[in-house]
């Protein structure tokens, strides 16, 4: 979230009317722009205290560094012609920029993945940017700050996502994959957290699917508890042979956490699995990736989020945040899909004024859980 805090100098100055004319003329100060700049979107939210003009600015996500100057230099272009201001504050604007590295979401599938290695939660990244400098890495990370320190260091071997973990393995096709490495991954040590663990047999039985004949999975904790989950998941598995590897306590050296748990007496716990033998191929559900076209009311649509506002199914919850409507008749909802591992994706989903579809900057990872949702919120 970005934000304009702006001093309104005009007297008789209507923040209603700004926010109308400019913005929307929705009342409840929630709405989007079609601002034309690369197809833009920005999700606004206005409040007012004295003199005093906030306006939040949310994008669609990441965008381009040229895209997100222009964006700002509008909003505040179109504010001033409507009265006088004093530009007082603008910041976190950078939050907004792409990086060359981050592979959005939604376009994980696309990635070449031959011969690839894979490190999922990186944190700082300081043994991953070392590996990447001599052969191609994919960085998959929990941790939106984590991904913006990492993309400060540019690495031409080297990409980093927020896509949830289980939803990038399942993409990937058959024997590509050279190693996956995790080490000290969040414990979730919460009962009601623990379904978000992100290993477990069926991810276990994708990796081993997706990575060479020769490949291998290194993991590490020092969670007593998580421990015994992956000694219990990895006891007796068919896929991997359980080895031995030193670079496993180099990666483990790189890792705060580590180091914290070792200052705290924890024993670290380790895995190195070679793969021995190959799955039978996903049996993953087929199904479509085009947009649900929901209903195109306003009115319906707000009534559905206020009976409606989390439609569960079995494979996941689709939480309806806000729904705001544009000038030209456009509608927009704030979605976020949480899957059965309780991986989180915001998204907007948009009705152009012809169809419905995804927001290009925000477009979640597609699964079968997420689509199957969407059927089920056009049936409510």
């Amino acid at each position: 979230m970005s934000a304009l805090k702006i001093k309104i100098l005009k007297e008789g100055f209507s923040p209603e009317k700004i926010f109308k004319d400019i913005f929307s003329n929705d009342e409840k100060n929630i709405s989007f722009i079609p601002f034309g700049v690369n197809d833009v979107k920005i999700w606004t939210k206005m409040s007012i205290r004295k003199d005093i003009l906030s306006l939040n600015l949310e994008p669609a996500s990441r965008i381009p560094s040229k895209a997100a100057n222009q964006v700002f230099s509008k909003i505040v272009q179109a504010i001033k012609e409507t009265c006088d201001i004093e530009l007082l504050t603008h910041y976190a604007k950078d939050k907004w920029i792409k990086s060359e590295n981050e592979i959005p979401r939604s376009e994980t599938n696309n990635i070449d993945f031959e011969n690839l290695s894979i490190e999922i939660g990186f944190g700082k990244g300081t043994w991953l940017l070392k590996k990447a400098e001599k052969e191609r890495w994919l960085g998959i990370e929990y941790s939106r700050y984590s991904i913006d320190q990492i993309n400060k260091r540019k690495s031409p071997n080297l990409n980093v996502t927020h896509a949830p973990a289980s939803i990038v393995i399942q993409a990937i096709p058959e024997k590509k994959i050279k190693r996956y490495v995790c080490i000290c991954p969040d414990p979730w040590p919460k009962k009601r957290h623990q379904k978000r663990i992100w290993l477990n047999e069926d991810t276990l039985k994708d990796i081993a699917r997706t990575l060479k004949d020769d490949g291998c999975f290194s993991l590490a904790t020092d969670h007593e508890q998580l421990a015994e989950y992956f000694s219990e998941l990895l006891e007796g598995n068919e896929w991997f042979d359980i080895s031995e590897s030193k670079e496993i306590d180099e990666m483990i050296s790189y890792s705060k956490y580590a180091k914290i748990g070792k200052d705290e007496s924890r024993d670290m716990h380790k895995w190195h699995l070679v793969k021995k033998k190959h799955p039978e191929s996903s049996s993953a559900k087929a199904f479509s990736k085009d947009p649900v076209q929901l209903s195109t009311s306003f009115a319906g649509l707000n009534q559905l989020k206020k009976q409606s506002p989390e439609i569960q199914s079995e494979h996941g919850v689709l939480k309806v945040k806000e729904i705001a409507s544009g000038k030209d008749g456009e509608v927009l909802l704030s979605l976020i899909y949480v899957d059965s591992l309780g991986n989180s994706q915001p998204f907007l989903y948009i009705f152009d004024g012809k169809k419905w579809q995804f927001d290009e900057f925000t477009k979640p990872a597609i699964d079968y859980g997420l689509m199957k949702s969407l059927e089920k919120m056009k049936k409510l």
